[in-house]
């Protein structure tokens, strides 16, 4: 899920700088929760640390500032949307959240 990654990516760049890091992210859906009722959800596994592509060398992290996590997943979210349901006034809502 391309949203998760750009998501996460984002995130470890304002914590390190707009350099070339990779990041490693699995991301999958559940449908139920654990009592058995249809609550659809993701887990995202991220790696604890990013691949700096032009030096080789690893950075590790141990913390994710949660405030700009949940920022920038609206964001990613929001921009998804738009691309895909355009029908919808997702521009009124992105507008007010980031403009």
């Amino acid at each position: 899920m391309g949203v998760s990654h750009a998501c996460l990516l984002e995130v470890i760049r304002e914590m390190y700088g707009p350099d070339e890091y990779k990041i490693a992210c699995i991301t999958f859906i559940h449908t139920h929760s654990r009592s058995g009722e249809y609550k659809p959800h993701l887990h995202i596994i991220l790696g604890e640390g990013a691949l700096h592509m032009l030096t080789g060398k690893w950075r590790p992290f141990k913390y994710i500032p949660m405030d700009a996590l949940k920022l920038s997943w609206k964001k990613h979210l929001l921009i998804m949307m738009r691309k895909e349901f355009p029908e919808l006034n997702i521009v009124a809502v992105f507008n007010a959240m980031f403009i």
